[in-house]
Parts: structure tokens; sequence; C-alpha cells
């Protein structure tokens, strides 16, 4: 793959984010991470242009997994649209939340979409 307008999806082996990355596979040069290899693995399969797509296993909750994902992308390369697709959602009563399983969520729903969005600010067009 070459440099140029890249997509990049969170959430990208499954669901909405495979649909991303089907439609646009064709025409675009694609980074896509979830935390699951094997369901990426079949997203790039199942694309239109296998070749323009590039895979990441990386857990976005983790800083370490975001800055890998973030550095896959080429140096000079300019993202034309970031989606912004992974994410947790659990809802319980009040009395039933788990507070651990709530501070994941927030760390895959709000800090690092916005982490994220900070790291590739200067990339996209």
């Amino acid at each position: 793959m070459t440099s140029g307008l890249w997509i990049v999806v969170t959430g990208g082996g499954t669901g909405i984010g495979r649909a991303f990355v089907k439609h646009f596979s064709e025409t675009h040069k694609i980074l896509i991470c979830g935390r699951r290899l094997e369901p990426l693995e079949e997203t790039k399969t199942l694309s239109d242009n296998p070749d323009n797509v590039r895979i990441v296993q990386a857990d976005i909750a983790q800083e370490s997994d975001r800055r890998r994902f973030v550095r896959s992308l080429p140096k000079d390369a300019g993202v034309a649209l970031l989606v912004q697709n992974a994410a947790i959602g659990d809802p319980d009563r009040l009395p039933d939340v788990d507070v651990a399983h709530l501070e994941l969520a927030l760390q895959v729903n709000l800090i690092a979409p916005l982490a994220l969005t900070q790291a590739l600010l200067p990339a996209l067009v």
C-alpha cells in the first residue's frame, strides 16, 4: 500500500465496521483495528480489495494499543474519514452496574475516541 488518503475504522472486525471496509475498500486504503485478529482477517478477506486493507489487532481501551494503531498509518498519509465504531454497551439497572465494566466502557466509548481523534488530527483532511 502507498500513502495518500486513508479511511481509519475502529471496531472493523464485525458489523458496521466490516460494512464500512467492504464499501470503501475498492476505492480507498483502509486501516482497521479490533481486539480479535480472526474477525479482522475475515473482514480483510471479504473486502472488495484486500490489498487496500491494513489490519491491526488492538484494544483501543489500552493507550499502548492506540499508539501502535496510529503509528501503523504511513507517516505522510492523510485521513479522509475517521470511523469511531468500536464500542461497549451493556445497560443494566443501577444496583447491578459493574463499576469495573463501566470504567472499561468509558475507556472504549469516550476516552479512546477522544485520544484517537487528537492523535490523528494532524492527518485529517
